[in-house]
């Protein structure tokens, strides 16, 4: 399963999958994850629900700091992408010149995207209480749902964002194909500092859905900067690496310092408790039922008796409100703590209290939280990304600077071209720099699907197992052997079937 379908944006944020309990009727959940509030007051329901999510914004009172209204609004403008995803789109795709128009005559959603990219937030609001008509006709908002719905998210703008990816991807190959290198540059880096403020919204399927297009959107930078690396000029490589790729957002740094583990979804499951599935403190077994047995079964109606009576038992056995409250609260409070802490420290060997928490008496906690192993997974990724995008760019300035050549080891270049702090692997548990190494030639590597073959130099990551396997094998997401970060394996790929 790819990062973006496990990070899908469509979700109910009390479903969840909870294994253990799923397995009593044999069927199988899913959900994706979705960011920050404080408790609201029992009572207080959707609204206080969608204030509470919308304060941090509403101190915002420079329309100047938001970047959402103008860059959607731009957006609604332009006719329908003509490629389905930004990593397909290079100028070799099929139909690229009907790509490229398609990128030319919405040059004015590449201004709007450079001219708020040091924007403080998105912008967009929680609910659709001042969501003009124009942007729900296109569905950019977050819609909380009503009366009984309430709970069930629809975050419709995130179609948006992706299809704002495609532009970008196309408008970066454009520029470059005529040579204008600024453009090209300002515009790509533009779209990731978008990216990063969704990112830091209020829920969780935003965050993850952010981070693997950021993910996705700077994979599409490194194959950007191989195909040009012989014409892009140095100073503008050094510009990227230097001054760019190190600042998407105010305050990060190579481990992606300021990026916050969302809480929104909390905020929603106290109140889905407080109105819907406790009547005083003990569970109600006709919303346990109503809530979970039928909205659960709602694709996928042959499973709906299983899943009813699943949650007839579960409700006759669940813990009370306040309980349940407070074990919510402290799953939260655990993955804070683990959040901010060392990921490799002594924290990160001791069990969750979410995989220590019994699955049938706290079954609408855990269908109200997501395990978000999967989310410090998709930062670490992000952080080798970005470190490595860095890199990438400094490398070319590198070789641009000194007649082909690539430096013999990355500290060569530190300062003049390389920032020497983003040389950081974040899956390395000692902290160590990314990997590096030239060779003459060219090398054979293993990846999913086959061998592709490497010339001159290796930047990569190690995997999730934090061993270096000194790239005998690749996987994008590191599930399996080393991370190859340079040269990007997708362009190999190309150049392999004749897509010079």
């Amino acid at each position: 399963m790819s990062n973006h379908d496990r990070m899908s944006h469509r979700l109910h944020p009390l479903l969840p999958v909870l294994a253990t309990v799923a397995a009593l009727a044999a069927i199988s959940l899913s959900l994706c994850l979705g960011r920050t509030a404080t408790a609201q007051e029992p009572g207080e329901g959707p609204a206080g629900v969608i204030r509470e999510l919308n304060g941090p914004d509403a101190k915002l009172s420079d329309d100047n700091k938001k970047s959402g209204p103008r860059v959607f609004l731009e957006w609604i403008k332009v006719p329908a992408p003509p490629a389905g995803r930004s990593v397909e789109v290079w100028p070799g795709m099929k139909d690229w010149s009907k790509v490229s128009a398609w990128a030319q005559g919405a040059s004015a959603l590449g201004d709007i995207l450079v001219t708020t990219q040091n924007a403080r937030s998105l912008g967009l609001p929680y609910g659709m209480d001042g969501v003009s008509p124009a942007f729900q006709e296109k569905g950019i908002s977050v819609d909380f749902g009503t009366g009984d719905d309430f709970g069930i998210v629809t975050y419709g703008y995130l179609d948006a964002v992706r299809g704002i990816g495609v532009y970008a991807a196309a408008e970066m190959y454009r520029a470059a194909e005529a040579k204008d290198w600024t453009r090209a540059f300002d515009v790509g880096v533009a779209w990731l500092r978008f990216l990063r403020l969704v990112a830091d919204r209020e829920m969780m399927a935003e965050s993850a859905c952010a981070l693997a297009e950021l993910e996705s959107a700077l994979s599409v930078h490194r194959d950007f900067l191989w195909r040009y690396r012989d014409a892009i000029p140095a100073e503008v490589c050094k510009r990227a690496s230097l001054k760019q790729y190190p600042f998407l957002h105010a305050g990060d740094g190579e481990r992606l310092e300021v990026l916050e583990l969302p809480e929104g979804d909390r905020l929603l499951a106290k109140a889905v408790m407080e109105q819907r599935t406790f009547s005083g403190d003990e569970p109600d077994e006709v919303q346990f039922v109503e809530l979970y047995g039928a909205k659960d079964s709602a694709d996928a109606p042959l499973m709906r008796f299983g899943t009813v009576k699943m949650w007839e038992r579960i409700a006759s056995h669940h813990g009370a409100r306040a309980a349940s409250i407070e074990r919510l609260d402290g799953m939260y409070d655990d993955w804070h703590r683990r959040w901010r802490s060392n990921p490799y420290g002594r924290l990160s060997e001791v069990p969750t209290m979410r995989s220590k928490t019994n699955a049938l008496r706290y079954a609408a906690v855990i269908f109200s939280i997501q395990d978000l192993q999967e989310f410090f997974a998709a930062r670490k990724r992000v952080i080798a990304s970005i470190n490595g995008t860095a890199l990438a760019a400094g490398l070319c300035s590198y070789r641009r600077s000194y007649e082909g050549r690539w430096p013999s080891a990355v500290k060569a270049a530190h300062a003049a071209h390389i920032v020497k702090r983003f040389d950081f692997d974040p899956f390395d548990k000692q902290g160590q720099t990314l990997s590096y190494r030239t060779f003459e030639g060219s090398k054979n590597l293993q990846v999913p699907g086959g061998l592709v073959s490497v010339p001159e130099v290796m930047l990569w990551s190690l995997g999730m197992d934090g061993k270096n396997d000194n790239l005998s094998s690749h996987t994008d997401d590191g599930s399996k052997g080393d991370i190859l970060l340079w040269p990007p394996v997708r362009e190999l790929q190309r150049e392999s079937r004749g897509g010079k």
